[in-house]
């Protein structure tokens, strides 16, 4: 896991792949974000971005979706993907494109305090073949997530 603190506290950073978009370099930004799974449960998401998150959020960006609450993700690890679709599904949106979602994979956090940032790793392989695997230290964005 030290390998993941080179990546800086802010930086995520993704390897491998087919393409030579951004999401198959480094990703300059991260944010965890509480939300809503699909059927209204609490959800963590992860966004790995080339700029500073915001509510509009331009392309590419790669979103690690765990279908558990912030408080409920520390130390703990999710294959994603088909056939885990109850615990997860991340994406990639690439500049130009449809989003593609995750093929098989899983994403892990590591354990942490409420002030510290969200940190993990992920090793995720999309549908169309590409895979993206690294680490990420994102700050919690605090936002109200009202699920249920």
């Amino acid at each position: 896991m030290r390998w993941m603190i080179l990546c800086g506290t802010l930086t995520a950073c993704a390897t491998g792949g087919e393409s030579s978009s951004p999401a198959a370099g480094e990703w300059d930004h991260a944010v965890a974000i509480g939300e809503c799974a699909p059927w209204d449960g609490a959800a963590t998401t992860v966004y790995l971005t080339e700029v500073p998150y915001s509510d509009q959020l331009p392309r590419p960006y790669l979103r690690l979706a765990v279908y558990h609450g912030i408080n409920e993700v520390a130390g703990q690890r999710w294959d994603v993907g088909a056939g885990h679709e109850q615990d997860g599904l991340p994406s990639l949106c690439p500049a130009g494109g449809a989003c593609v979602n995750a093929r098989s994979g899983w994403i892990a956090f590591g354990a942490r305090s409420a002030e510290d940032p969200l940190e993990g790793s992920y090793d995720i392989t999309f549908e169309n073949g590409q895979r993206l695997a690294g680490g990420f230290s994102a700050p919690v964005l605090e936002r109200l997530a009202l699920c249920g």
